[in-house]
């Protein structure tokens, strides 16, 4: 299939915006977009199936399901985004500029102008990947009395970073806007729903977490302006 190349709707208008000036600059933000990312894509397994489920809540059958369910909402997203990808074949935004000779432009025989990665700007991975686990980590905390609180906490802050995983990918010249906002929509979608249909949604085996431990040990996680703290009594 031929590539498709350029922005539609918005696109350029958001492009001359919000792409940053320089090529350092936006390394950074795809830097740190790739941060985040792996921020979101781990916290629903390793921080709380893991540690908040698994140890803290002696509650090792609840962490295997959540578990599981990560790994549903990875996998179905992985097959959609493929599949995407190589139907559309759009062309990343900075491939306008590839062997372009400008101190702007990208080499052409450069790993990103040369290689297949340079058509698979529809949609944002890194988006789809970032919204999908903060709605699972949403979706959870809904569910489940992780850090003893609201899941307002969880839900606001993993929907942030994904969010600013959206505005990198854009600074950084990845994608277009439409390919975020696409992106985010599966994410969500995906996100949500997968487990709730599989999993939350039965009424007949709901998952109950362990108050605490088997010899009466008890703990919270609460945020703080540089991270968390754990607060338990034993």
């Amino acid at each position: 299939m031929n590539p498709t190349r350029g922005g539609i709707l918005w696109d350029e208008r958001a492009r001359d915006t919000l792409r940053v000036g320089d090529e350092v600059g936006r390394q950074v933000a795809r830097d740190i977009s790739d941060v985040f990312l792996t921020i979101l894509v781990s916290y629903p397994t390793i921080v709380d199936a893991i540690l908040v489920a698994a140890w803290m809540h002696d509650s090792p059958d609840v962490a295997i399901e959540m578990g599981l369910m990560h790994a549903e909402v990875v996998s179905l997203l992985l097959a959609i985004h493929q599949a995407t990808n190589v139907a559309v074949s759009r062309e990343r935004p900075y491939g306008r500029t590839c062997g372009g000779g400008g101190p702007d432009d990208v080499p052409a025989d450069s790993r990103a102008c040369d290689g297949s990665g340079r058509y698979v700007s529809f949609f944002s991975g890194h988006a789809s990947q970032s919204f999908a686990g903060a709605a699972l980590t949403c979706m959870n905390h809904m569910h489940l009395d992780l850090y003893g609180g609201s899941a307002v906490g969880p839900c606001i802050t993993g929907f942030a970073m994904a969010g600013a995983v959206g505005l990198l990918r854009v600074m950084g010249d990845m994608h277009y806007t439409t390919d975020v906002i696409t992106g985010a929509a599966v994410g969500t979608a995906v996100g949500f729903l997968l487990p709730y249909l599989l999993h939350y949604g039965h009424d007949d085996a709901p998952l109950t977490l362990t108050a605490g431990g088997e010899d009466g040990v008890t703990m919270s996680i609460l945020p703080t302006p540089t991270g968390a703290s754990v607060i338990g009594t034993f």
